[in-house]
């Protein structure tokens, strides 16, 4: 009889082990599923990411002087330590080599400006560094924004009126 119920108990044991294996497993499995609707959608790494959106802007104030601008948008995660440093300034001179942004809340956007003056001879360039968090802390990451300007090498003249007669 003893042994009859050592028999019952180690089955309830194994059933148990089995129940909860069986339960871990579906949690694995849901999870799985869960990250990969994205790219079966076709999104995956670009549609729905979580990377900032990091862009550049060109004004030219006049015949010398251009600010660059350079917008940070983050969606869903954290950045911080975000430095922004003129790649290449052109042939000009400017106003900072670097602008650094402590952190840069989850939806939320901020951005970096620069003051170039001079006679503009070659591209603009701006390197973005920066840490985004992630599950295991943070990542770094980088960048190089090529904000359009006008070309230096146009003279913008006057239109040309065509002769009707």
């Amino acid at each position: 009889m003893e042994i009859q119920k050592v028999k019952e108990i180690l089955i309830t044991i194994l059933l148990g082990v089995c129940v909860i294996g069986f339960i871990f497993f579906l949690g694995i499995a849901s999870y799985n599923l869960y990250k990969l609707i994205p790219y079966y959608w076709g999104g995956g790494s670009s549609y729905g990411s979580n990377l900032p959106s990091i862009y550049g802007t060109c004004d030219k104030l006049d015949d010398d002087t251009y600010v660059i601008s350079v917008s940070i948008n983050t969606y869903n995660k954290e950045m911080k330590n975000v430095k922004c440093q003129l790649a290449s300034k052109g042939g000009m001179q400017a106003d900072k080599e670097e602008e650094t942004i402590g952190a840069v809340s989850p939806n939320s956007s901020d951005f970096c400006e620069f003051t170039l003056k001079g006679k503009r001879a070659g591209s603009i360039r701006v390197r973005v560094n920066y840490l985004l968090k992630s599950w295991f802390g943070y990542k770094e990451y980088s960048t190089i924004v090529d904000p359009y300007c006008s070309s230096p090498y146009i003279e913008h003249k006057e239109t040309p009126t065509w002769n009707q007669e």
